[in-house]
């Protein structure tokens, strides 16, 4: 479903779409959208960008975010969604000459929340904090690193016959990446 109002130098546009997630889990995305078209750009403001997987993992924009297209590039401000305890945020900038740049972020997610799209027996615990920031040219990496950290971790197997349990250390993932490799050191604190 899609709803558009208004004339080109300020209008609305709403949407609704549905489907399955994995397993044929349940998912929606209901968005809305403000702005206009000036001097070849069209500039405006996310106002909803909300979603539910799984039919009960909801994530809800946390504030509008800007966004601006046009012929020079375009820019996605700063979009964060909640849901619970949790938090992810994403913006980037696209050059008019093919240069990129995206940051991304999640903080305190709860691994049990994975639990519906793992395998049967397998429970993980813990909270998961993590950040990425990248930047290219074209389809081209040219940098990035990330960081990623798992507290109070648990894995656990579990079957009608045996049970098998592991507590690592709290644990994090680092990792940087140019034009020449990758480096990745997995650090137990």
């Amino acid at each position: 479903e899609l709803e558009g109002r208004g004339a080109l130098s300020r209008h609305s546009l709403t949407g609704e779409i549905t489907g399955q997630a994995l397993k044929r889990r349940p998912a929606s995305l209901k968005f809305r959208a403000e702005g206009g078209w000036a001097a070849e750009t069209w500039t405006g403001a996310i106002r909803q960008f909300d979603g539910v997987l799984g039919g009960q993992d909801d994530w809800r924009l946390n504030h509008p975010a800007l966004l601006r297209l046009g012929r020079n590039g375009g820019e996605l401000g700063l979009a964060c969604w909640e849901s619970q305890e949790a938090e992810a945020c994403l913006k980037g900038k696209l050059g008019a000459l093919g240069g990129w740049e995206t940051a991304m972020r999640i903080n305190g997610l709860k691994l049990e929340r994975l639990q519906p799209w793992l395998p049967a027996g397998l429970l993980l615990k813990g909270t998961l904090d993590a950040g990425l920031q990248l930047a290219g040219q074209g389809d081209r990496l040219a940098d990035g690193q990330g960081e990623a950290s798992v507290t109070s971790a648990l894995i656990e197997r579990r079957s009608s016959t045996s049970s098998f349990g592991f507590r690592p250390v709290p644990l994090t993932l680092r990792g940087l990446v140019n034009g020449r490799g990758a480096e990745l050191r997995l650090i137990a604190e």
